[in-house]
């Protein structure tokens, strides 16, 4: 279960590169121009790239360019944790219900780490570390959308 809570988490995380593209090129909240160039890269790394070197070449207010480079760096380090889960190899000791994780580098040399234990709180904390970041993105960048979402609830 918890593996999909942090992919799911990281969908929304993903979407948050839309936002901070948005910011940007200073785009209102359909984030058309935005969604329309990101979704053209198909990976999530060559994605954050793009966001952080437009963000270092922006006319932003250096408050906001340092926000949004700092936010694509914190996307980019999750990102590893991403393909951890996602690109690693699962044994289960049927025995014991252990699971380890051989995780694999998504380089083109392929090589892969050592075995790591997994638990169900590895998951879960890196799960609140996705749900967190997205949270910061969010409060620090677009805290009118907070307080549109907030008055909806009342």
């Amino acid at each position: 279960m918890w593996l999909g809570v942090f992919i799911g988490e990281f969908a929304v995380l993903d979407m948050m590169l839309v936002k901070l593209m948005s910011v940007i090129l200073d785009e209102d909240d359909e984030m058309k121009v935005s969604h329309s160039i990101l979704t053209q890269i198909s990976g999530i790394t060559d994605r954050v790239k793009m966001v952080k070197e437009a963000a270092e070449n922006s006319p932003l207010a250096p408050e906001k360019k340092r926000l949004v480079v700092e936010f694509a760096d914190d996307i980019f380090k999750i990102n590893s944790l991403r393909n951890k889960y996602v690109h690693g190899l699962y044994v289960t000791n049927v025995i014991t219900g252990h699971v380890t994780l051989t995780p694999w580098a998504t380089t083109s040399t392929r090589k892969k780490s050592e075995p790591m234990d997994v638990t169900i709180a590895n998951i879960s904390d890196d799960a609140m570390l996705v749900r967190k970041l997205v949270g910061r993105i969010g409060s620090e960048l677009f805290p009118e959308n907070l307080r549109r979402a907030h008055s909806l609830e009342h």
